[in-house]
């Protein structure tokens, strides 16, 4: 199903002025190899054919003919048959194309962390909170990439270590500088901006 929207379905349904976000929440691992899996909701840790290589979104998503594409991971990276000894590389989460944009909830391996109370991971939770609006600094009425990243960057590390006495770092790849045009792609214009807390 994975492979049917991002190769059939999405092509054909954007334009070179598309701004294409794939958001995917749950779990990855890196596999002794180096390979990274995505690991869907019928996945299985046990078999790779019940994964989802990260190799495999990078080329469908690079080969989108849009103005900007943007991953977004929330979850889990785990590492899969590793003797206590035996050192693996985090993800590499960017691709061969700098046209793919990647916002991941978390730096290295590793659990992002949840709140029952929020029903979001911490960094889903402030990502939502920057769309809506509280990311807009110029408040110039658009969030941009630029913003929201700049804002979970600051909050979700704030939250973690207030909130749950733990660290999470946010990561935007690859690193962008200054005027990139990717990190003034508008993302939302959220129509009223809520005071920030």
């Amino acid at each position: 199903d994975i492979e049917e929207a991002l190769l059939d379905w999405l092509p054909s349904k954007i334009t070179k002025d598309s701004l294409v976000m794939v958001y995917f929440a749950g779990q990855a691992i890196v596999a002794p190899s180096g390979e990274t899996f995505l690991i869907p909701y019928d996945g299985s840790m046990g078999s790779t054919t019940r994964l989802y290589p990260l190799k495999d979104l990078e080329t469908a998503l690079g080969r989108l003919q849009a103005k900007q594409v943007l991953f977004v991971f929330d979850g889990t990276v785990l590492k899969s048959g590793v003797e206590g000894r035996t050192k693996l590389s985090p993800p590499k989460w960017a691709g061969t194309t700098e046209s793919v944009l990647h916002m991941i909830s978390t730096t290295g391996f590793g659990k992002s962390l949840e709140s029952d109370a929020w029903h979001h991971g911490l960094f889903t939770y402030y990502l939502l909170r920057g769309l809506r609006g509280e990311a807009d600094l110029n408040r110039n009425g658009e969030v941009t990439i630029g913003e929201v990243a700049a804002y979970v960057n600051r909050k979700v590390p704030t939250a973690a270590r207030s909130t749950f006495k733990q660290e999470q770092q946010p990561q935007l790849l690859p690193v962008l500088r200054g005027q990139d045009k990717g990190l003034s792609t508008v993302l939302t214009t959220p129509p009223t901006i809520p005071a920030t807390d």
